[in-house]
């Protein structure tokens, strides 16, 4: 151990040859003589010596040894780690497919019923998988919202957007907005509305002259003031 070239793994030679560069590079081969199986030391100045050495290159030792200990435990942990997230990844893939398979059973042929699914009870939401249920619900509103106006007469449809914003602005503030009324917009130009003959006439001109400055073609409302 008191030379990179014969510790770990001697480079090349024997055992004989290793333990000669050893002796060569402390100055100590002059002291020792080989024998056929073993070395001879003349002074025992020299055994001291080299045992001196020896333990000044412990501590060294010691280093690399819990290195690669060290390091044998955090791969072993890496891999323990590695495995337990690899456990949990299949548990919510099984998790999530169970659930979208119930799913499917609850919700199969839903575009057949007279609610389109709105009276459904939904699967129990897995753990963690808050969130996609979530966005799972809002798509079928949508879907059904959708299906729903597909349904409406066309003389519905017609209102359908003015109804929206008329229930975003007063909605909550009036139980009664005439939103059950088929709606006709533009009430003044109609004869059923009009109070006095002349009264569309002015309508009809003031209307035109705001078409020339606004430059817009159709009317969306239009109403007595009360």
């Amino acid at each position: 151990m008191l030379s990179n070239e014969t510790w770990p793994n001697p480079s090349k030679g024997s055992s004989r040859d290793n333990t000669n560069k050893l002796l060569m590079k402390f100055d100590l081969h002059k002291d020792c003589v080989n024998g056929k199986t073993k070395l001879f030391i003349r002074n025992p100045r020299t055994v001291f010596k080299l045992e001196e050495l020896r333990q000044q290159k412990i501590p060294d030792i010691v280093l690399i040894l819990q290195k690669y200990w060290r390091g044998t435990l955090g791969r072993n942990r890496f891999k323990q780690i590695k495995q337990v997230y690899f456990i949990m990844y299949c548990f919510r893939k099984y998790k999530l497919r169970r659930y979208l398979m119930e799913l499917m059973k609850r919700f199969r042929d839903v575009e057949k019923r007279r609610d389109l699914g709105r009276n459904v009870e939904w699967p129990i939401t897995p753990s963690g998988f808050e969130n996609f249920d979530d966005k799972l619900k809002k798509m079928h509103a949508i879907w059904r919202a959708n299906k729903i106006i597909d349904r409406m007469p066309l003389v519905l449809k017609k209102s359908l957007e003015e109804k929206v914003a008329a229930f975003r602005a007063i909605g909550n503030k009036r139980p009664e907005w005439g939103y059950l009324r088929s709606w006709k917009g533009d009430y003044l130009n109609l004869d059923d509305e009009i109070k006095l003959p002349s009264q569309r006439h002015d309508y009809l001109l003031e209307l035109e002259n705001i078409r020339r400055s606004s430059n817009f073609s159709k009317v969306l409302f239009s109403s007595y003031i009360q």
